[in-house]
């Protein structure tokens, strides 16, 4: 099994969740879904 991080930052929660529920990412994200067992975290106050 391989282990991968990706930290990134938003302006605001409503900047992420809107990126994440795009049309456009969600058309995107199928090949990741697909082939990939993922975790995705939305965390408040790392920065």
């Amino acid at each position: 099994m391989t282990a991968a991080f990706l930290l990134g930052s938003a302006i605001s929660e409503a900047a992420a969740r809107g990126f994440a529920e795009s049309p456009e990412y969600q058309a995107i994200s199928l090949d990741r879904k697909a082939g990939a067992n993922t975790l995705s975290l939305l965390m408040q106050g790392l920065g």
